[in-house]
Order: C-alpha cells, then sequence, then structure tokens
C-alpha cells in the first residue's frame, strides 16, 4: 500500500459527483482542516469509503439536502465526518447498519435501490486499514458517519 493523501481523495470523489450535486441542488460543504492528511492505504478502496458515505448523504436526504465533510487531525491519524440533514437512521436499526446485506425495513417498498452491501464494504475497508467507523444519527434530523484512519498501521507509515 502507498501513502495517499485523503484530502486528494476526497477532493476526487467530489468532483465526480459534481454533475449528479447540480443537477439536484445539493450543497456539500467541505472543510478540509485536517493539516496532516497523508496515510498508507489503498486508494481505491478509500475512494469507494467517501463514495458510499455521500452516495447514502444524498440517497437519504431528499428534501434541501445539505451535506458536509470535515476532516481533522488526532495524533493518532485522521478523522472524517461525513454528515447530512436526511431521513436520519431509527435507533433500533443502528447497530445492525454495517451487517452484511442488511437493510432497514420499510414495509414491501424500498424507494432507494441497494442490497445492503455498501456500508459493510465501508467498514470491511476501514477495519482493513486498522481504523474506525462510528454513527450517530436520529430520524427526522440527519446522520453523521465518523471515519478514523491511522497513520501508521503495524508500524508503517
Amino acid at each position: 500500500m502507498k501513502s495517499n493523501s485523503l484530502h486528494k481523495i476526497i477532493e476526487t470523489v467530489v468532483e465526480n459527483l459534481e454533475l449528479r450535486l447540480k443537477e439536484n441542488d445539493i450543497s456539500l460543504q467541505l472543510k478540509l482542516e485536517a493539516k496532516e492528511d497523508r496515510i498508507i492505504g489503498d486508494r481505491i478502496h478509500l475512494q469507494n469509503v467517501i463514495l458510499n458515505l455521500l452516495d447514502n448523504a444524498i440517497k437519504y436526504s431528499p428534501e434541501n439536502p445539505e451535506i458536509s465533510v470535515v476532516t481533522w487531525n488526532s495524533k493518532a491519524g485522521i478523522h472524517v465526518r461525513i454528515k447530512d440533514n436526511g431521513i436520519g437512521i431509527d435507533p433500533v436499526f443502528q447497530k445492525s447498519i454495517f451487517k452484511n446485506l442488511f437493510r432497514i425495513p420499510t414495509g414491501d417498498i424500498h424507494e432507494v435501490r441497494g442490497f445492503g452491501l455498501g456500508l459493510y464494504y465501508t467498514k470491511t475497508v476501514v477495519d482493513f486499514h486498522h481504523g474506525k467507523i462510528t454513527l450517530q444519527s436520529e430520524p427526522g434530523k440527519g446522520s453523521a458517519f465518523d471515519v478514523f484512519l491511522p497513520f501508521r498501521q503495524n508500524g508503517r507509515m
């Protein structure tokens, strides 16, 4: 694995989503405030982590979507928070959302397509990079996913 700029990865994903954001009148704010953003990791998989989290923020924020991406450092690594003002996730389901094939039950109708793989894959990639992903969410008020990725993995940097 190589050293990568997490800020560059985030900017690349946002550039690729630019048309979708404009077409759907989605407000996306970037606050890339981490002083140190280089980590050892797989660029493609890390791009997919950011893309999955942004894609979910877009899909589950149906009215006046406002999404933010913020980064900051701690001594051990870099933190990324992707926050939306969407429908939120009921506390009953929050512990299950990272499970393989899990989808929040909404009756017989799924307005948003998916297979329940995105957040499972996202957590798997974060775990592989010795990081951590957590969720804060309130129904009707939105969700915030926090990803921590360490600078060092098994003594490497």
